[in-house]
């Protein structure tokens, strides 16, 4: 608005009207008073105009305003479009992982067909070997019968013959005809225990197919003892083998005949069987332990099979020997190959236990004296800030004092913060990364730390053990660290990466997913950095290009 004159003001018209008996001063007062009304109609006439721009001015604000609405929404629309483009190129890779998956599979069920045909047609074969052997023992059967009947006719024709024949030369044909009928019977029996080894032969080849078939579809061994600790399998171990040697005390360990035929001649418990006895429990014992030594996840009911054949095939040799392996031994060498097997997998367990301890100790003694160092530090500062105001408190002006008691303030606010961080061993961050480079996409790591400086613990998760830094998405400070941290693992348990080894961090879930559980369990608003930067990969794999490029040109 612009300024009025002051001879127009209402004072000095008073003035001038105060003073009419002098005339002049009431002109005067007239000609300013009408001056005054023009003015004042000018400036209502002004603030008219003023009043109507800014009314237009209203209406384009209201008019852009409106434009600015459509344009969000034609964003928000260009977003939406964005996402569901992501959504589906995502949708095709995972139909391509399907596909290729489907093609393994099919390549796995040609390679199971094969072998199962080549199975079927081994057992063929010993089926047919068995038929050979039925075949066989029904000839000797029929044999026997015919040489049976031939000796009765041999007899009936001594009978006939005793009254012409002396009595010593009829024992003489007797022992003669005795003589070619167990001729005959070894030459049969030979026959026969060649073809038992035959079938032999073709058992142990099934044997080793069915190894290879087992290889091929990898299952997992299923524990036969669930003892608590490594001690108590030690234990259980020693009480199995002290069984196993009381039963080798006991002559339990081998069933045999007390009496056995030897040239004619009746011998009991004999220096040569107990000797054979022997050298069979020994020789059992050393194939047992060669199976015990060599066992590993994936061949213990291979190491099984061979403890089985090695059984069979001993007390097959020993069979005219009068004497065999019991069940009773057996089953407690099979106890001792299982024992063995998870006694190691359970030391294994318990020192990789062990070692995570060790590292969760050492990373409680790392955050714990960072977090007291820290304290001192804040401490010796307060104390600083403390001396200086008061030996400077005359000497400084009210604006510095303020300054170095606000400071005072910020330092006891981190002093109260770090305390807490001290007393609360619970209090922590609950991180989550990802390392494309190394684990590829949708794959993140969910771990915790109580560092005083998060950041450290994950540089040192991407030092020299990884060819790539991990990128940081969330970084999530807890009252409650440990617990938010079981709650994700639990929530995604069913897509760990490493289902055997549960100590492994690492899921394959996508960063959503993360994102919707710990809004669920965490109150406070937390900030996503949903894509992955990735540095050093692309940059990588750029180069990576170029070269490509250059060796093609």
């Amino acid at each position: 608005m612009r300024k009025s004159n002051w001879f127009l003001s209402t004072w000095f018209i008073a003035i001038m009207f105060a003073l009419w008996f002098l005339i002049f001063p009431l002109v005067i007062g007239i000609v300013l008073l009408i001056r005054l009304n023009k003015e004042n109609k000018d400036i209502y006439h002004e603030i008219d105009g003023k009043e109507k721009a800014l009314n237009d001015w209203k209406n384009a604000l209201n008019k852009r305003e409106l434009e600015i609405e459509q344009l969000i929404q034609r964003k928000h629309k260009e977003a939406s479009l964005i996402d569901l483009a992501q959504t589906i190129r995502t949708v095709s890779k995972i139909r391509e992982k399907e596909e290729e998956l489907l093609l393994q599979e099919e390549s796995l069920n040609k390679k199971s067909q094969k072998l199962l045909l080549y199975h079927n047609k081994k057992k063929q074969e010993i089926e047919a070997a068995n038929s050979r052997m039925q075949a066989k023992e029904k000839e000797l059967f029929y044999q026997k019968n015919a040489l049976i009947e031939q000796e009765k006719k041999v007899k009936e024709l001594v009978v006939q013959k005793q009254k012409e024949l002396s009595l010593i030369d009829l024992t003489q044909q007797i022992r003669i005809i005795s003589k070619i009928r167990e001729k005959e019977v070894k030459n049969r029996e030979q026959e026969l225990e060649d073809i038992k080894q035959q079938i032999s032969i073709l058992e142990k080849k099934k044997i080793n197919l069915e190894d290879e078939v087992l290889l091929q579809s990898f299952g997992f061994y299923d524990n036969r003892f669930f003892l608590e600790n490594s001690k108590e399998y030690l234990e259980y171990l020693n009480i199995i083998r002290g069984k196993q040697k009381q039963l080798v005390r006991e002559k339990r360990a081998t069933e045999y005949d007390i009496i056995s035929l030897q040239e004619g001649n009746v011998v009991q418990g004999s220096a040569q069987s107990k000797l054979q006895i022997k050298l069979a429990i020994r020789s059992f014992n050393s194939e047992c332990d060669a199976a015990i030594s060599k066992v590993k996840f994936n061949n213990v009911e291979v190491a099984e099979k061979k403890i089985r054949s090695s059984f069979y095939d001993i007390n097959r040799l020993n069979k005219y020997n009068s004497f065999s392996i019991t069940e009773e031994y057996l089953k407690l060498k099979l106890e001792e190959l299982f024992l063995v097997h998870e006694y190691a997998e359970k030391k294994q367990e318990e020192r990789e236990e062990q070692r995570r301890i060790n590292e969760l100790i050492r990373e409680e003694k790392r955050a714990q004296k960072e977090l007291e160092e820290e304290l001192n530090k804040i401490k010796k500062e307060e104390q600083h800030l403390l001396n200086v105001i008061s030996k400077l408190s005359l000497q400084i002006s009210e604006q510095e004092m303020l300054q170095y008691q606000n400071r005072l303030e910020e330092i006891r606010e981190q002093k109260e913060q770090v305390d807490y961080r001290v007393k609360n061993t619970k209090a922590g961050y609950v991180y989550v990364i990802s390392n494309i480079g190394c684990f590829g996409e949708n794959v993140y790591k969910v771990g915790m730390t109580r560092r005083l400086e998060p950041m450290d613990r994950v540089r040192e998760l991407g030092g020299a053990s990884v060819p790539f830094h991990f990128d940081v998405h969330a970084m999530i400070f807890s009252e409650d660290a440990p617990a938010l941290e079981a709650s994700l693992h639990r929530a995604f348990h069913h897509r760990r990466v490493n289902r055997i080894n549960e100590r492994k961090e690492f899921f394959r879930v996508t960063l959503s997913e993360i994102k919707k559980v710990v809004h669920q369990n965490h109150n406070a608003r937390i900030e996503f950095t949903m894509a992955a930067e990735a540095k050093e990969y692309r940059e990588t794999q750029m180069l990576e290009k170029k070269l490509a490029k250059q060796n093609i040109v």
